[in-house]
């Protein structure tokens, strides 16, 4: 299979499986191979080529999570265009980043990105968080009962790490098939995505509606602390990546 019809499969793969992760709830972990296939397109060395498709594959699939709320207004069309387009900016600022500063945590670092979009758009307007990729998992408490303690964005984290271990485990290549699948990373995915199946229930878990209507659940830290410390980790690493780049021009 050639390299753009690659890509087409992998986009349609990550579409399907990211709707699907919404619209049924009991194969909410479809979440984890839909975002680990957009991250493989991440990695591409043409990716400033690619940014559109990625565009492309969130908006459909962010207009697709939409209409699963009530939409009184014909702006609140307009959230999961304006939430795609940032989200892309994100990945775009993840490559530049990645040129000009030696980041060892590579890919990993899409997971401090990420977090900060979603931390920075709730704070302007909770009703984006209808586009947390948490939301996949409202309806499975036994996998975020634990986000009590770490907030709502606790597990949006859990979710990019499990896909970014996912991604690793399968890289790029100009062809899907016969992949080389690097089983280490593929059984350390495994084991953080059903890593909270073995932590004790709790209650009094978040879900996304909470976040709505102001209910705070949280039994530990201020507030989302962790979307927030995302935030200012991913601004320090840009201004950093700025520096690096003027000195190194």
């Amino acid at each position: 299979m050639g390299k753009n019809k690659a890509e087409i499969v992998i986009s349609l793969l990550s579409v399907v499986f990211l709707s699907i992760s919404h619209f049924y709830p009991s194969l909410s972990v479809l979440t984890f191979p839909g975002i680990a296939l957009a991250l493989l397109i991440l990695q591409k060395k043409d990716f400033k080529s690619k940014s559109a498709l990625l565009w492309v594959i969130f908006t459909i699939v962010f207009l697709l999570w939409n209409s699963r709320y009530t939409n009184d207004n014909w702006t609140d069309w307009l959230m999961p265009v304006t939430y795609s387009t940032a989200l892309t900016l994100v990945f775009t600022l993840y490559v530049f980043t990645k040129d000009h500063v030696r980041n060892r945590l590579g890919l990993f670092t899409m997971c401090i990105y990420w977090l900060a979009l979603e931390f920075l758009l709730y704070s302007h307007d909770a009703q984006y968080s209808r586009f947390m990729i948490a939301t996949a998992f409202d309806a499975q408490p036994y996998f975020i009962s634990w986000n009590a303690y770490t907030g709502y964005m606790g597990i949006s984290l859990w979710v990019m790490l499990g896909a970014v271990l996912l991604a690793k485990s399968w890289p790029w290549i100009e062809s899907i098939k016969m992949p080389q699948i690097h089983w280490g990373w593929l059984i350390i995915a495994l084991i953080v995505i059903l890593l909270p199946l073995v932590i004790p229930f709790h209650s009094s878990y978040i879900v996304q509606h909470d976040l709505v209507d102001g209910h705070n659940k949280q039994l530990a830290g201020s507030g989302e602390y962790i979307g927030r410390t995302a935030l200012w980790v991913a601004i320090l690493l840009t201004l950093f990546s700025f520096v690096k780049k003027e000195v190194s021009a």
